[in-house]
Formats: C-alpha cells, structure tokens, sequence
C-alpha cells in the first residue's frame, strides 16, 4: 500500500507542476497519460556474501545476494552469478563457472548454485541483478566485500621405506609414496637426503642427497639414486616432496619408522659368527 501512495503521490506532483488536471479514471490527467513515462524506476542495492574459504577437494563454492530498495518487484526478475578464476583478479577473463537467471524470494534473497573447483587459488564472484519495470538493473563489483574466496591446496602425506641394511660395501636406498593429491601437476619432486652415523638428530649435513626425482601424476612410489656408504653405523633417510600449485609440499621426519638403516662391517659379522 505504501509504494502505491508514493506512486499516486509522485504523480500527483507531475500533474501540478505542469498544471495538468489528475483524474482518477482516463482523461489528460489519468495515471496513464503523459506522466507515466516521467516516473522512474528504483534503484535498488545489491549486497552479496560468497561461501567460506575451502581447501581443494573438500568443499564447493557459492555466492547469495540480497537485493533491497526494490519498489513492486516483478516475478520476472532474476540474479545471473559469475565466477571468475585464479589469476583474474580484475574479473576480465571469461568466468570459470556461471550461474543463471536464479530467483529471487520474497525477501529479496538469491542463491547461486554450488561450483567444485579443480584448482587452488583465490576466485572472485559478482552477481548481476536483471531489474524489471519497475527496478533498474544492478551489478555488483569484481573484488567487491566478501566475494572473494580462497581455495587452498591439498595437504598430502608421504610415507617411506629405506632398503634393508648391508654389510659395508653394499649400496642403500630409499622409497617414498606421496598420497592424498588433488588435481596433481606435473611439475613436483621428491627430495632424498641421507644423514649418516652419529647424526641421530638428523641436523648436520646429509652424507648423500638423490635430489629433482620426478613424481608421477599417477601416486606411484618414487625410488632414490643408490649410495655405496664407505662408514658402518646406522643412516638415516628423509623425503621431501616439493608440491605442485595444487598441493602442498610435505616430507617425513628424521627418524620415521622404516627410514633407518644400518650398514655393519664385515669383521662384525665375522665374529659374530664365531661366537
């Protein structure tokens, strides 16, 4: 009822400043002629929020907008969403994923659809309102207030097992499976360090390093270069994979359960016989 008197009121101050007579029914004065086309249409505003922050591969995107200001809003009016992707961050680029034409409820509230992201980064959404007669259309802006949100990378694990002990002179090696990849790229690596004896800490400088070994897209396991120790004591391994865009890097501890291996002297095995 308030919006039909601001309507008659509106132009009812039309028709006196033109000195036009208003009649309620037809004539020169009726609603319908000439005032009509003077009235102009509301503008509403368009508040929006996008979904929390997620990690890949465990959660989806979605955007809401609530557009108020609205005067005799029309059933025919919807809120198109876009989203635009990692790396676009003046919302140029064709958007990643678009959601169209949603309703909007009486209260003047629309939800876009959920989108699965396939890479890490931060996207940005806007939300278009289409408008109707009686509401101008409204867009919201690219890195407006609450729209933007982030995709973090997956957090693998990596598991790992040394070659078993040997007498001094024979070689030693490790292996490491990394899983738990989304979406892996690529480019990663694995890292093998080896720590020798009296170095339980795993602190000093590695006595062997079999760097850059390439991890297959596939999560298979990762095999180092062998190394021939020339000391008897008890060595220690770790891996460490670099991580791609999509996935964090992550590596095992010193002294990790199956990363250890002991290489003894011959004479120790000699007396260990004779005894």
């Amino acid at each position: 009822m308030g919006q039909i008197r601001l309507f008659v009121a509106t132009m009812l101050l039309l028709a006196a400043r033109d000195g036009v007579p208003f009649t309620e029914s037809g004539g020169a004065g009726s609603l319908a002629a000439p005032y009509a086309a003077d009235v102009i249409g509301a503008t509403p505003t368009l508040a929006t929020s996008a979904s929390p922050n997620i990690t890949l591969g465990a959660g989806t995107l979605s955007d809401t907008a609530t557009v108020t200001g609205l005067i005799a809003p029309q059933s025919s009016a919807t809120v198109e969403f876009r989203l635009y992707g990692p790396g676009d961050a003046s919302c140029i680029a064709p958007p990643v994923f678009v959601s169209a034409a949603r309703p909007i409820t009486a209260g003047g509230v629309a939800s876009s659809t959920a989108f699965t992201p396939a890479a890490s980064g931060t996207y940005r959404w806007r939300a278009f309102y289409s408008g109707d007669p009686n509401n101008a259309p409204v867009n919201g802006a690219c890195n407006a207030p609450n729209e933007s949100v982030v995709v973090n990378p997956a957090a693998p694990t990596i598991s790992t097992s040394a070659s078993a002990g040997v007498v001094l002179g024979g070689s030693v090696f490790d292996t490491a499976s990394v899983t738990g990849r989304i979406n892996a790229l690529p480019s990663a690596t694995i890292d093998f360090r080896l720590y020798g004896p009296l170095d339980a800490s795993c602190s000093g400088t590695p006595v062997f390093e079999s760097l850059g070994r390439p991890q297959p897209i596939a999560d298979g396991p990762v095999t180092s270069a062998s190394f021939t120790p020339t000391q008897a004591g008890t060595y220690r391994w770790r891996a460490f994979y670099s991580g791609d865009p999509n996935n964090f890097a992550t590596s095992g501890p010193c002294n990790a359960a199956a990363e250890s291996v002991v290489v003894t002297a011959p004479d120790a095995l000699f007396l260990d016989g004779f005894e």
